[in-house]
């Protein structure tokens, strides 16, 4: 399954801490590789435009997450409500964009493609089937 969103972005752009979105997240220790994973978003991919100086121009992205089933998308839906409601620095930037933002949280690809292009104007026409080609696993 996969939806698009608006996420904030978060880090300083460091190494150890490098621009990216905010995942909705439900950490659980892999039982291999005895270390966190997110069981929710396991695959994504963002549009995070930058300035000349590398750092992100917005304080949101638009972003595509695949995960493993309806219900995990549900939980991620919930996650993203509770973060509007918690943090309301992204939920007034989010709103720029897409002034209903909190009464819907997911967007249509055409949607995903206005938004993108207002965003970054640079981005092609079609970047949002490039995005769109990944497979969820």
């Amino acid at each position: 399954m996969k939806m698009w969103t608006i996420l904030p972005i978060i880090g300083d752009g460091t190494r150890d801490n490098p621009f990216r979105v905010k995942l909705p997240e439900r950490l659980v220790t892999h039982p291999v590789l005895n270390k966190k994973v997110n069981e929710l978003a396991v695959s994504w991919v963002a549009i995070i435009p930058t300035g000349e100086d590398g750092k992100p121009i917005h304080k949101v992205a638009l972003v595509l997450i695949g995960t493993k089933s309806d219900d995990k998308i549900k939980e991620v839906k919930s996650m993203i409500e509770t973060e509007i409601v918690t943090n309301p620095e992204y939920a007034s930037e989010a709103r720029k964009h897409v002034p209903n933002w909190g009464q819907k949280n997911e967007l249509t690809k055409e949607e995903a493609r206005m938004i993108g292009k207002r965003l970054d104007p640079k981005l092609p026409d079609n970047f949002v089937d490039i995005m769109d080609v990944a497979e969820t696993p």
